[in-house]
């Protein structure tokens, strides 16, 4: 596989599992945003960044005007994380660190859902799952 393959395998494989976690289903909060990562923007100041996006819920929850909008950005933030352009996010993070920065009150479970759903510990590294994708 190429660099860019592995790449798409490892992040469509981390956005399912985050829409999974997330409770993508009719009536779920990423549902009704179209939103599989539920996705915050705090920054009042500076629009939203994501193609599709058309405002925010009463949690500043990111509304999407459809679901491949809300997975087209999913999808690009966790590229960014893999590739080491993110702001927040760092190749040497554990999936804990990830989900630590990534979630809201349960960071623990997330990291450990997550991990178990692409066969890896939750102690991995990006940088480790991206090399061996």
């Amino acid at each position: 596989m190429t660099g860019k393959t592995l790449l798409d395998s490892i992040v469509d494989k981390m956005a399912a599992a985050i829409q999974e976690f997330e409770g993508w289903n009719p009536g779920s909060r990423s549902y009704r945003n179209n939103n599989p990562g539920n996705l915050r923007w705090f920054d009042s100041i500076a629009s939203i960044p994501w193609a599709g996006a058309t405002g925010l819920d009463d949690q500043n929850h990111v509304i999407f005007d459809s679901y491949d909008s809300g997975l087209a950005a999913l999808k690009h933030q966790l590229s960014l994380a893999f590739m080491g352009e993110s702001h927040v996010y760092s190749l040497s993070d554990t999936l804990y660190d990830f989900f630590g920065k990534y979630a809201e009150g349960n960071q623990a479970q997330y990291a450990e859902f997550v991990a178990s759903q692409l066969n890896v510990d939750p102690n991995s590294t990006l940088g480790s799952l991206i090399a061996s994708a």
